[in-house]
């Protein structure tokens, strides 16, 4: 399916094209298309700074056109998480304080994080979903090195403000992997890695045990459960608040995957919502 989309020129440099876009991608979603591909001719600067300005990649290039692609879940995640990025810590806390789902225990997780990290007196962090920052920061007050990728610009923007020295990629996991060029004793995914559904969590899994250092470690916190069914009983009791289009990490599943042919998987359950996964490398 081919769509053309313009604006029109008394609408030009007004944000016209962008909100389109974006009525667009919410119309595609929900159409289960996942992808959009477009075509700019090399010399038309304003439409390839427009791609570019909106989260298109470029696919191909040659000497006459560019072709971009898009994905469509991403890019709507990123403008949600746009959007939320100055009240993201606000939203913690309140659900924290309630003890209810998606972050009861939050705390707890992140206090367990800094204390397994803070074992070693020095190491290289790879903090998958930075957001602002509010789980590495600590450990970058600490002298830890700390590398954050996210897919949110505006998240990292406040994340700089608390961690002015470390290294930020804003750019999907999958994506971020082709842009890391070292090897890290601890890899935190702390409320992200339920972006990905499970087939792809095993496969970022995997694929980032490259980039484990010798006896590294993976740390999840998430919401997550034991099994399947604990996760069911979970999503009825949160029925009216609960995102079904998010894939909370289950023990069950990744011991029965092809990861505990790479990690020694442990799991510490913090409450009835929250629980915090260790994947030692071996």
């Amino acid at each position: 399916m081919t769509r053309q989309l313009e604006t029109h020129r008394d609408y030009y440099h007004k944000g016209f094209a962008s909100k389109l876009l974006n009525k667009v991608l919410y119309e595609l979603k929900r159409d289960k298309i996942d992808t959009i591909y477009s075509i700019v001719r090399n010399h038309n600067y304003k439409s390839l700074n427009f791609h570019y300005k909106n989260g298109f990649s470029v696919e191909n290039k040659d000497d006459v056109d560019t072709k971009f692609v898009l994905n469509v879940k991403d890019q709507i995640r990123k403008e949600l998480f746009d959007n939320w990025a100055n009240n993201y810590n606000k939203s913690v806390i309140k659900s924290e304080q309630e003890e209810t789902y998606p972050f009861a225990g939050y705390s707890n997780i992140k206090y367990q994080i800094i204390d397994i990290v803070t074992k070693r007196s020095f190491a290289h962090i790879l903090d998958m979903g930075v957001g602002t920052g509010e789980i590495t920061c600590p450990l970058y007050n600490l002298g830890y090195r700390v590398t954050g990728v996210d897919l949110s610009e505006k998240m990292i923007d406040i994340a700089k403000k608390k961690l002015p020295n470390a290294i930020f990629i804003c750019d999907t996991f999958q994506n971020s992997l082709t842009k890391l060029n070292a090897q890290y004793d601890f890899i935190i995914f702390n409320y992200s890695i339920h972006h990905l559904d499970y087939q792809s969590q095993i496969d970022l899994l995997l694929k980032i045990n490259e980039n484990l250092s010798s006896q590294g470690r993976i740390i999840i916190g998430d919401v997550s459960t034991i099994n399947r069914e604990d996760m069911k009983k979970l999503q009825e009791k949160y029925n009216s608040i609960w995102d079904d289009e998010e894939y909370y990490p289950i023990l069950d599943i990744y011991q029965k995957s092809e990861l505990r042919n790479y990690y020694k998987i442990s799991y510490d359950k913090i409450n009835e919502v929250a629980g915090l996964f260790e994947l030692l490398k071996i």
